[in-house]
């Protein structure tokens, strides 16, 4: 649990001040606006916190961020607080208005990523309920790399799109975008509404990671980080987009349900938390964030398979899923 007097030094502090969106995503009930918010004294106050715990990056996300009336004055206190990488999460919408952009540039922004959803205007468009938003996100990437900003993909893989993945990359490597996150869809996050059919299966996102990262767009190790993905259904030549939550050190601050919320990234139940009898002896478990309790309630545990010790002249990890 998050101690405010704990040792653990922070190497990111993200703020997600509110829920409110202008898209309106499959699977997303951050359009409401319930969950509460925090007021521009409260950022500064997470601000200092994270800073008090050696933190040195700022994440600003949500919600859309964007949407909020203090959005410069926040990074604006960022950078006077000390943060040195200030990185906005966003649809991109806003930015693609140059006056804007240009404003959060000389508060102190240096770093976007963008929310993608699909590389064609179609599929992306349809996943955000939002006529017009991929053409205003790729307005969006290509003046912020102008500006010279540091810039970053975050796809939510559905089954839906998730056959896309490799154009995705390379659609947005080509504008400008040096690296790319993946999240997995959460059928949680549909509130009442089911939509167990969205969630794709390990496999297929695993077949479609393996093309994009088969590409060879980037000599970077870290070019694409599959998020929520436990190293035993990932191919061993494609590990490096294993990711471990503990080692971003990242604290989260939020409104939660009664006043400002703060937890570690990895304490969070969206990367998992949930491990099977026989994980117990796998080679990667303590690396290892566990699996999505939803994720086994549609999906089953099968794709599950423990890593051993490599054994015979061959060596290798087996059992698993992927060899």
């Amino acid at each position: 649990m998050f101690n405010a007097n704990s040792k653990r030094r922070a190497d990111w502090m993200e703020i997600s001040a509110d829920y409110k969106c202008n898209n309106q995503c499959v699977g997303c009930f951050g359009v409401s606006d319930g969950g509460g918010s925090m007021t521009t004294r409260d950022i500064l106050v997470a601000l200092k916190q994270g800073r008090a715990l050696g933190a040195e990056n700022f994440w600003f996300g949500g919600g859309e961020p964007t949407l909020r009336s203090d959005m410069f004055k926040v990074i604006t206190l960022a950078a006077k607080t000390g943060y040195k990488r200030i990185k906005l999460q966003t649809n991109g919408l806003m930015l693609a208005y140059p006056k804007f952009l240009k404003k959060a540039v000389a508060s102190g922004l240096n770093e976007v990523n963008f929310s993608i959803k699909g590389a064609s205007p179609k599929l992306h468009d349809s996943l955000t309920n939002t006529p017009r938003c991929h053409e205003l996100m790729v307005e969006a990437i290509k003046e912020s790399k102008k500006l010279g900003l540091t810039l970053e993909g975050d796809i939510l893989l559905y089954t839906t799109n998730v056959h896309e993945l490799p154009e995705m990359i390379q659609t947005y490597h080509a504008l400008g975008v040096e690296r790319f996150n993946l999240w997995h869809f959460s059928s949680v996050d549909a509130g009442a509404e089911n939509l167990n059919h969205l969630v794709p299966t390990m496999t297929e996102l695993m077949d479609s990671i393996k093309k994009a990262m088969d590409l060879g767009l980037s000599y970077r190790p870290d070019f694409i980080t599959s998020f929520h993905t436990p190293a035993c259904v990932i191919p061993k030549d494609y590990r490096t987009c294993l990711f471990h939550a503990p080692d971003l050190n990242l604290i989260v601050a939020n409104p939660g349900f009664e006043g400002n919320h703060y937890f570690w990234l990895e304490e969070s139940p969206i990367e998992g938390g949930h491990y099977l009898e026989s994980c117990t002896d796998c080679t990667h478990r303590t690396r290892c964030g566990g699996i999505r309790k939803e994720y086994m309630e549609v999906h089953g545990t099968k794709e599950f398979i423990p890593l051993s010790l490599p054994t015979g002249p061959s060596g290798g990890n087996s059992p698993s899923r992927y060899p």
